[in-house]
């Protein structure tokens, strides 16, 4: 990804770069003519065609999805590159691009609320390409920067966006580059309180809780969350008092995904297993020795992304009918 070049003229943002720089290019231009006019003849003096170039801020591979709390570098360079063949250039192929020392870069974050650079100043962090008296790579310090390059640690603060600017100076020419980047939050504990009652015609009732407590819903490198777990299932069957039994459900898995939209709301997806109940006892002579499986429909659900709770219906599927039910849902972020 290349930024794009403007010329600084009319720009006043920008202005205080060139006065001194024009002047000392005026001064050498003198010199080289007054030095180069000496001794020679009006046509060894004719200038030789001159090659166009082209002057832009690369950013290597940007990270431009970032965790709360989570500190990335971006290793930046300011290259220049042949559009046209130098003089005495012969390849069919044009030179590669190359990065030029000793250039000046200043990096900003538009929002700073929801991240800044490390080593802001005025609003803005200053590093020189090629520079060796500065702090690398505060993410990585035993890292080896590419030469006649400069970088820069950023620390996502909170969930939202902003945009990255890199700019300078390169012969004469400001140059800029910037990077769009979403700081999300990059886990959640799930939370989840599922209940369900039914009257039996015999006199009984069946009492059902399904419980998660603190599943972890973690983001990937493209923004989208994934967890698994277990629902654990707390059941309180009650039968004529002529009847003992006991009753005990296993563990149903829960599959979570989740996404972020465009205004910062998680969006969760909860798809419930099968749990199995086994029933055993008796009613007078007549023994009791059932299992069934019952399984919970799946819930989708909006909570902001500062994280909250949701509360709806859920019905739970079993063999003697669909039980309707209630459930309860707290999405907590967790800091990276």
């Amino acid at each position: 990804m290349n930024g794009n070049s403007h010329n600084l003229r009319g720009s006043s943002r920008h202005a205080g770069y060139q006065n001194p720089r024009w002047r000392i290019v005026f001064i050498a231009l003198v010199l080289a003519l007054a030095i180069g006019g000496a001794g020679q003849t009006p046509s060894a003096q004719a200038a030789p065609a001159r090659a166009n170039v082209r002057l832009y801020i690369d950013v290597v591979n940007p990270k431009t999805t970032l965790c709360v709390g989570e500190s990335v570098s971006y290793i930046v360079k300011v290259n220049r590159q042949f559009t046209s063949a130098p003089p005495g250039w012969t390849d069919k192929n044009l030179p590669d691009p190359f990065a030029l020392p000793g250039i000046n870069v200043q990096a900003f974050s538009v929002d700073k609320t929801v991240g800044d650079f490390i080593g802001t100043r005025n609003g803005s962090v200053t590093r020189n390409t090629g520079s060796t008296d500065e702090v690398v790579d505060l993410v990585n310090p035993n890292a080896e920067p590419p030469p006649h390059s400069a970088t820069f640690t950023f620390k996502a603060k909170k969930a939202g966006r902003t945009t990255l600017f890199f700019e300078g100076i390169a012969d004469g020419q400001y140059v800029v580059f910037p990077v769009p980047v979403k700081v999300i939050n990059c886990k959640y504990l799930v939370r989840v309180i599922s209940n369900w009652f039914v009257v039996q015609g015999t006199g009984g009732s069946i009492a059902l809780v399904a419980l998660i407590n603190g599943a972890t819903l973690t983001a990937d490198s493209e923004g989208g969350y994934t967890g698994s777990t277990e629902a654990r299932w707390i059941p309180n069957i009650t039968l004529p008092s002529e009847c003992t039994h006991t009753d005990t459900v296993s563990p149903s898995p829960v599959k979570l995904t989740g996404s972020v939209n465009e205004s910062g709301a998680l969006t969760l997806k909860m798809v419930f297993g099968t749990a199995t109940l086994a029933e055993q006892g008796s009613c007078g002579p007549a023994l009791i020795d059932t299992q069934y499986g019952m399984t919970p429909d799946l819930l989708i659900l909006t909570v902001p992304g500062a994280g909250g709770t949701w509360q709806g219906r859920q019905v739970l599927d079993s063999p003697s009918g669909a039980i309707p039910g209630h459930v309860i849902v707290t999405v907590t972020p967790v800091e990276n």
